[in-house]
């Protein structure tokens, strides 16, 4: 069984009311915009293989008399999905000119009526199936005149009551936020959005991979655990996401291959819904991305057997649905790298795999047994027998693997118990592992050195290994072991409860910063040590470090013995107060970019996005109190732009474009705002390929180091050899860019201290 000390996978095994298990086949979705489909398009719809639809329950159009309701129009909706068993996300959103001056609700007469709206609505359609969300993208300009955390939360609670108050058992989730916004979400569960919320739902947009997606979902998944109710379930929901065709790099065949992968990546962090945006093509500019993101084509054909030309999107979802309806997760199995993706699916005794990489290189994997081929569209690709094992070629779009017939190992692979996701533990407690498996064989079969009559099953224990770094979080394996051959491994994500983390920042003139951070809030007594790689101590002694109950984070100052540039690579220990080492952080090496301060004056400013919408800019070096206490001279970002899709870049002086070596990331030092604005970093490969990591969200007031990988990982690219892969030398296009993020924003940043990091 599983130690005392660890936690829940905290999967959504028992998704809560109308959510399905996660799975294929009951799990797809799509937007929509209309009430009354036109002639065949429902047939089409339904044919694409979705069993859900997402569409907006606008308040206005529904209460158009203060108190008295129309939903006609989604009774006509509810009455076309009911043939082809399509379930509705009804968005429950928007603003009443009867109300608030059509602004979003925020006073309580407009909150109160929005309720009792909402109440109504659910009655309406009680015992229908449907899933209410509360608004849509209420954290950007969708809440109008501006978001508002709070007068979110407060909406969605008072929405909460009201409904529970009439249809206890209908379902009932939000926040619908665009991307995942950890802060806003957070705020909504303190304000107790999650007793009445049965999921929470995000919509994951971003141009790069979509398996990019699992490491925020589980930091959402662990704040869910955090604030929820005892004993309360409380899956994700993907409830818009979708990959536009007109995109820089994109067209409609990776569109086609994304979906399914998109699907896929939902499938295996435990989703129970997966929402693509959109059901069609909103236009025909061929320049505008907002008309690309659907399934097929804009113009609607009548009388024709299709009534929409279908894209490769549609073609590949089409696919996933027919070649995995009814089957479900099993597990994935890991391959040995990160890049490659080996899913094992069953319907009862049935299996099959789904195969893809993320390497822009393509990969391979060895195969046991005899498999039936089909490519993401559903063609027949080839057979593949080959009793000793066979190599699988796998690229960037699925290959659907149907046994012919199961190897022994495949079963005895399938019947393994899946492992939890995440597996929590105490530092100098050992995490423990207990799997069971089970024997579908009509032989007796050893099992990690233990034997296994046929039909019956045995209990698996495993000693799981913690990274040598002790960082939070780490992963490890359990291995499946078939008569002394090693057949099998699952990838388990190991998280310390009460780990410490720290980051080395510098700060120029020999200074760092250590930045050492405490979640668990637990005491601590220990030491920090800085040293280089041949072995010496910058510091003439261990600096102590200490936290009371309760502290989350302490920063401390070290003065090495030589200069940043100079000192070469620098390791950061953490030691206890026995001095055993407990976390390391591993060597890393400084560059700071050194004539940034005698050439601000020469840095320019450009503006981007769309030229119609109203922005001012400047940049001016200014005199103010550096981050290290010190006096000097930072670059100033005075900024102002409408709502709309704005952003400004700033780029350095043409002499000093060029990038040595290669470097893992860059930091620089802001002075923040607190405006919630993204920062962001542009360089170019030579391959003329731009890529544009990210950075969080400037959601605070003070000067703050903030860090951008320059691996080429985890960021959108295009243009070049356009393939996500960094060839070096590399140059600045801009060394940041602020992009307000479609909302009106006005305010001014500093920028001071930028530095290359190589590890």
């Amino acid at each position: 069984m599983l130690s005392a000390l660890m936690l829940s996978a905290l999967l959504s095994t028992s998704p809560a009311r109308a959510l399905p298990q996660p799975g294929i086949s009951a799990s797809l979705g799509v937007n929509i915009h209309f009430t009354d489909p036109k002639p065949g398009e429902m047939q089409l719809l339904a044919k694409g293989g979705f069993k859900w639809i997402r569409m907006d329950f606008n308040w206005g159009g529904t209460e158009v008399t203060s108190g008295k309701y129309d939903f006609s129009a989604y009774d006509r909706l509810m009455a076309a999905l009911k043939p082809h068993d399509i379930h509705p996300i009804f968005i429950l959103d928007y603003s009443n000119k009867n109300y608030d001056n059509d602004q979003s609700p925020a006073s309580p007469m407009a909150r109160t009526a929005f309720a009792k709206w909402a109440a109504a609505a659910s009655l309406h359609f009680k015992g229908m199936g449907v899933v209410w969300e509360m608004y849509n993208e209420p954290n950007i300009f969708f809440w109008r005149p501006k978001p508002n955390v709070n007068d979110y939360a407060l909406l969605a609670v008072e929405v909460g009551k009201a409904i529970r108050a009439v249809t206890p058992d209908e379902t009932y989730i939000g926040p619908a936020t665009s991307g995942i916004d950890l802060n806003f979400i957070e705020t909504c569960f303190k304000a107790g959005c999650l007793k009445y919320w049965d999921a929470v739902s995000v919509h994951p947009y971003r141009q790069s991979d979509p398996e990019t997606v699992s490491t925020e979902y589980r930091k959402l998944r662990l704040l869910i655990e955090k604030y929820k109710p005892a004993n309360k379930i409380i899956p994700i929901v993907s409830g818009e996401w979708g990959y536009s065709s007109a995109w820089s790099s994109f067209d409609d065949v990776r569109q086609g291959k994304y979906a399914p992968r998109e699907m896929l990546t939902n499938l295996i962090n435990d989703i129970p819904i997966s929402i693509w945006y959109d059901w069609h093509d909103d236009g025909t500019d061929v320049k505008e991305p907002e008309h690309h993101f659907g399934t097929v084509k804009f113009p609607y054909m009548e009388g024709q057997k299709s009534v929409y030309e279908a894209k490769d999107s549609f073609k590949s979802i089409q696919t996933l649905s027919k070649e995995l309806e009814g089957y479900v997760l099993n597990k994935r199995l890991w391959t040995g790298k990160e890049t490659d993706y080996d899913v094992l699916l069953t319907r009862g005794n049935e299996i099959r795999r789904v195969c893809w990489t993320t390497s822009k290189v393509g990969s391979s994997i060895v195969m046991d047994g005899a498999y039936n081929l089909k490519n993401y569209l559903g063609i027949i690709t080839e057979i593949l027998d080959n009793k000793a094992g066979a190599t699988l070629v796998i690229t960037d779009s699925p290959v659907y693997m149907t046994p012919s017939p199961a190897s022994d190992n495949l079963k005895l692979i399938a019947a393994w118990e899946r492992c939890p996701s995440v597996i929590s533990f105490r530092r100098g407690n050992a995490p423990r592992l207990q799997l069971t498996t089970s024997n579908p064989l009509s032989k007796s079969v050893r099992i990690n050195g233990k034997s296994c009559a046929p039909g019956k099953s045995i209990k698996l224990d495993y000693m799981l290994k913690v990274s040598d770094q002790d960082l939070e979080e780490s992963d490890t394996y359990a291995v499946l072991n078939i008569d002394g051959i090693d057949v099998a491994k699952q990838i388990i994500r190991l998280r310390q409860l009460n780990a410490l983390h720290a980051s080395l920042i510098p700060l120029g003139n020999a200074k760092y910063q250590v930045r050492v951070g405490n979640p668990s809030g637990e005491p601590f007594n220990g030491k920090v040590e800085l040293k280089s790689m041949d072995g010496d101590i910058p510091h003439s002694e261990l600096k102590n470090i200490a936290f009371n109950k309760g502290e989350l984070e302490t920063t401390i100052g070290i003065t090495t013995r030589s200069n940043i540039s100079d000192k070469g690579k620098l390791i950061l220990n953490i030691l206890d107060a026995k001095t055993a080492p407990i976390f390391h952080l591993p060597a890393i090496a400084f560059k700071p970019i050194s004539n940034f301060d005698e050439e601000m004056g020469q840095y320019k400013w450009f503006v981007d996005g769309d030229p119609k919408i109203k922005s001012e800019f400047s940049l001016l070096p200014t005199e103010s109190e550096l981050p290290d206490s010190s006096h000097g001279k930072s670059l100033k970002l005075t900024y102002r732009a409408d709502t709309g899709w704005k952003f400004v870049r700033v780029a350095p002086p043409e002499t000093s474009r060029t990038i040595t070596g290669t470097p893992t990331n860059f930091g620089i030092w802001v002075y923040g705002d607190g405006n919630g604005n993204l920062p962001r970093l542009r360089f170019t490969d030579a391959s003329g390929q731009t890529f544009q990591p990210a950075a969080p969200a400037i959601d605070w007031k003070g000067w703050r180091y903030i860090t951008f990988t320059m691996t080429g990982k985890d960021t959108s690219f295009w243009g070049g050899d356009n393939n996500g892969i960094v060839k070096y030398p590399i140059h600045w296009d801009s060394m940041f860019l602020l992009d307000m993020g479609g909302k009106e924003s006005s305010g001014d940043i500093a920028l001071a201290a930028p530095c290359l990091s190589y590890e």
